[in-house]
């Protein structure tokens, strides 16, 4: 019995009668043939490789130096090495549009196509910073707001806008929000709101002697007594321990609210109420004729919306006749309206979060359900595909529930607007899923990108998906369970017709020990949409975005963008004093096509 091995196995494959037909590929006739088509194939290769060799490969002489291998494979290049982490300071960069000074003061560039560090800024840290077309504002560590842009200096040489300078002093301020000609400033501790002119030409004290404005009694009793600001009262009197604590500017009005939840509002002009962004029509101004406004009585007056007293006014104004319209009216200045007035259909609502959009404006109440009013041209209150109606005056719900299946539970967590589009940050929980889903849903103008669902849509009236930060899930190391991706700001630019936004996404927190930060801890992903003739999405292009898109990390770090967060930082405020040390945070701010990341106190 002979056992077959590997060697006999091949030995017996390879046995072949003689009888086999010629074809077979064993066979003597066929062994001919494939050999020579080997050969031929074998030699036309040689003859591509040598070619290929002799073409890319550089002339190598007897005499010449022969290089490692190794060494070979390493790319030259004359470039610094790519940094992987930053120099561990506090820095501020500023990218888009500077062509009225608001982003560098001092640098004749009208543009600046990627992000710059502001060196004037290094470790400074800011509570507050606001960007608008011709000024802008922030607050430091001390509560001081500072002021700078042509806006704010007046038509001057472009050599002589100077540095930001500081206007409102001993306020204790925590937030700015502006307006085209005004400055509004919320006090931490008090509560209040204060108002000043946007131009330092305006912010001159009145006449000193026995004269002197009402408008300027405030800066006897401390503060800042070089400038004209307003203090803003209340139509109805704050419950004891009720305080503001947040406001927000559109075009032409104001929107704040309390501590309790109440709702007010202030027209900044007699437009303040043409789309009903008031949400209220009847209110009083304080006769500045008069010599002493304070004590003089107050003049009534009625903003009617042009939607309704003519349908078609705002469709077709250029065929309407009668009163003169209101942008012939001369602004007095911050003392138009020195009262804020509650919105009255918002009256006994627990609203947690308030905010004016150009002409319109929202509320968040603490059920998670959303209110909208005024201009609704662009489909921007979201009220659906249906609504055709270009002013709303009276707060309407916003149904969010419609992008859901039904039985879904849906609250709104966070709104942010700007221009004229909105977004709303949806927590929705199907009946079918354990898993709740994080949404981020737009509307409104869309030509640009903005609404970042994949098209340029130049109104949207149904609020839809934001791609790439909706429904996104993430795994959790701590608990081993996928968890909803959240978004932790959005920030909108105020241009009307051509916003763009800055989304952040809560991708991480910073764990590493202070000294190790740089691009691969974990950070707050940034992710840009929407306008960019000016380079405002700072990714060195001009193209606009219609899906949100990562950007280059800061300061020439690999990677991608992504804010930190850092604690027990020192202090100082814009004049170089030390105050204390606290908790910081990198935040984007969206501004009039501009953008900025700066180092926020919280």
């Amino acid at each position: 019995m002979i056992r077959l091995g590997s060697s006999t196995r091949a030995a017996v494959r390879l046995a072949v009668p003689r009888g086999q037909r010629a074809g077979h590929p064993f066979s003597t006739t066929g062994a001919r043939r494939t050999s020579k088509t080997l050969a031929t194939s074998a030699a036309l290769a040689g003859a591509i490789a040598t070619t290929y060799l002799l073409n890319t490969r550089n002339t190598v002489y007897n005499d010449g130096t022969v290089t490692p291998i190794a060494d070979a494979l390493v790319p030259t290049t004359d470039t610094a090495p790519p940094k992987m982490s930053d120099d561990g300071r506090l820095h501020t960069y500023v990218w888009g549009s500077n062509k009225y000074k608001i982003l560098a003061p001092g640098v004749l560039k009208d543009n600046i196509r990627l992000p710059q560090d502001v060196p004037a800024w290094t470790d400074v840290a800011l509570r507050d910073l606001a960007l608008h077309e011709k000024h802008a504002a922030c607050v430091d560590a001390a509560g001081d707001v500072y002021q700078w842009g042509t806006g704010y200096y007046g038509e001057l040489a472009e050599a002589q806008v100077g540095e930001p300078q500081r206007t409102l002093t001993g306020k204790n301020i925590s937030k700015v929000a502006l307006s085209a000609a005004r400055v509004f400033a919320l006090s931490e501790k008090t509560g209040k709101i204060y108002v000043l002119s946007q131009s330092s030409e305006r912010q001159k004290p009145r006449d000193t002697g026995s004269d002197r404005s009402w408008l300027s009694l405030g800066s006897w009793f401390g503060g800042s007594p070089s400038i004209d600001y307003l203090e803003l009262s209340t139509d109805s009197k704050l419950n004891r321990g009720e305080k503001f604590t947040s406001i927000s500017a559109g075009r032409d009005h104001l929107i704040a609210l309390t501590s309790e939840g109440r709702t007010f509002a202030l027209p900044i002009s007699l437009s303040g109420n043409t789309y009903g962004q008031l949400g209220f029509r009847k209110f009083t101004l304080p006769d500045i004729s008069a010599p002493d406004p304070s004590v003089a009585p107050r003049i009534p007056i009625e903003l009617t919306p042009r939607a309704l007293v003519d349908a078609h006014a705002l469709a077709t104004p250029f065929v309407r006749s009668g009163q003169a319209h209101t942008s012939t009216y001369v602004d007095p200045g911050i003392g138009f309206c020195d009262k804020l007035f509650e919105v009255p259909s918002l009256k006994g609502l627990k609203v947690v979060q308030a905010l004016a959009g150009d002409r319109c404006s929202y509320v968040r109440t603490s059920e998670g359900r959303v209110l909208a009013w005024g201009a609704n041209s662009y489909g921007q209150l979201g009220l659906g595909a249906t609504s055709a109606t270009e002013a709303i005056t009276i707060p309407t719900e916003v149904v969010l529930s419609r992008n859901y299946p039904g039985g879904s539970n849906v609250q709104c967590t966070g709104m942010a607007t700007g221009g004229d589009v909105a977004y709303f940050v949806v927590n929705a929980t199907s009946p079918t899923s354990n898993i709740p889903s994080v949404d981020v849903l737009a509307c409104g103008m869309g030509q640009w990108g903005s609404l970042g669902n994949g098209l340029f849509s130049q109104a949207q009236g149904a609020p839809v998906k934001v791609k790439a930060v909706s429904g996104v899930t993430e795994y959790n190391e701590t608990t081993r369970t996928l968890q909803p991706l959240r978004t932790r700001s959005i920030s909108v630019s105020p241009a009307p017709q051509g916003s763009h936004t800055l989304l952040t996404l809560a991708t991480g927190t910073l764990a590493e020990a202070p000294e190790k930060h740089g691009a691969h801890p974990a950070g707050h992903d940034v992710l840009v949409l929407g306008y960019n003739a000016d380079g405002q999405l700072g990714n060195g292009k001009r193209s606009n975005l219609c899906i949100p898109s990562h950007i280059p990390a800061l300061g020439g770090v690999v990677g991608r963008m992504m804010l930190r967060e850092r604690d027990r930082v020192r202090l100082v405020d814009l004049q170089g004093r030390k105050y204390g040390t606290g908790r910081v945070e990198e935040t984007a701010v969206a501004g009039w096509g501009c953008s900025a990341i700066y180092w926020r106190i919280v």
